[in-house]
This record gives C-alpha cells, sequence and structure tokens, in this order.
C-alpha cells in the first residue's frame, strides 16, 4: 500500500509540506481530469484505476481483461483528453497477460460521472510479444490533440532503430 502526497508550497520563505491524498495498491501514474483538477486518477499496477476527489477514493475502472503483473508490466498509464466532460471517453495502457505471450495494449472507454463503463471498452492497439521489461507506456494528449503512447523497446535497444516493428517508438493515434 502506498501512500501518495503533494507538496504545498506557501510563501518562499517557508518550507514545502506534504498533505496526504489517498492510499494506492502499487500507483504507477497520476493525472487529472482537464476540467476539474481536483479530480486525479491514479492508476494502480494491478488493472485498477483510483478515482480521488476531496471527498475520497473511489474506483473508477477496473480492468476486466488479464492483466499482466510480472516483470515491468502492469496498467502504465491513462489519458483523459481536452474534450472529457463532454464525451466521457479516455485512454489507458496496459501490458496484457495472453496464453501465448504479453502484449502492450490501448484501450478507449467510456465514463459517466464518477464511473466508468468495463463493457464500452475498444481496443484501440495492441502490440504483441510484449518482454516483461522495457515497456513503456505512458500516454499523452499533445497541444495538436493527437493522442501520444511511449512503447518500450521490449529488452531490445535495436527495436527503437527497426521500422518492422512499434517496439521503441513514440506512436501518434
Amino acid at each position: 500500500m502506498v501512500v501518495l502526497a503533494v507538496a504545498a508550497m506557501g510563501a518562499p520563505a517557508q518550507a514545502a509540506t506534504l498533505q496526504t491524498i489517498g492510499s494506492y495498491s502499487k500507483p504507477t501514474y497520476v493525472t487529472s481530469d482537464p476540467a476539474d483538477p481536483d479530480r486525479l486518477f491514479v492508476t494502480e499496477r494491478g488493472g485498477t484505476v483510483a478515482l480521488t476527489t476531496p471527498q475520497g477514493t473511489s474506483t473508477f475502472l477496473t480492468i476486466e481483461q488479464p492483466v499482466a503483473q510480472d516483470g515491468e508490466q502492469g496498467l502504465f498509464s491513462i489519458a483523459l483528453p481536452p474534450d472529457f466532460a463532454a464525451t466521457g471517453l479516455f485512454y489507458v495502457a496496459y501490458g496484457r497477460d495472453e496464453t501465448s505471450g504479453h502484449s502492450l495494449v490501448l484501450d478507449e472507454y467510456h465514463a459517466q460521472g464518477d464511473m466508468a463503463d468495463p463493457g464500452s471498452r475498444r481496443e484501440v492497439l495492441a502490440v504483441p510479444g510484449a518482454a516483461t521489461h522495457h515497456n513503456g507506456g505512458q500516454l499523452q494528449f499533445g497541444p495538436d490533440g493527437y493522442l501520444y503512447w511511449s512503447v518500450g523497446d521490449a529488452t531490445t535497444a535495436a527495436n527503437a532503430q527497426d521500422e518492422g516493428t512499434l517496439f521503441g517508438k513514440l506512436l501518434r493515434i
């Protein structure tokens, strides 16, 4: 269990202080709602997204796909587009455990209010053949409105120079 705290800065002469905002199981990433910075979304390695507001913490999404957790796998990141408040669409990146190995997966979901609908899952892209290490996984919307996904090199540095693989790339979706 990890407790997430944020630094609160006062006047320049004061020291920074920490404020506890919630307790999480193996957190991997945190971001806020683009329209409401008091709504924090925390991804947890096992496949859960927690929503923390000033009123407390609740489960926003539990991924129903088998999330790989060996090595450096798990739920990596979440990205909410600038129009999240209007559309409810958001994206998650994770390592999926499959009988034939692992894949890195980018999924789209739909939310209403403080809950995501697990049944709204739409797979945007899967990259099969992932390793247990060097997976990347950061999602971020750029100023151009595109979604960017960093895909790790799957423990093979040459993948970054190989145009025949998606490993070791920054993908623009």
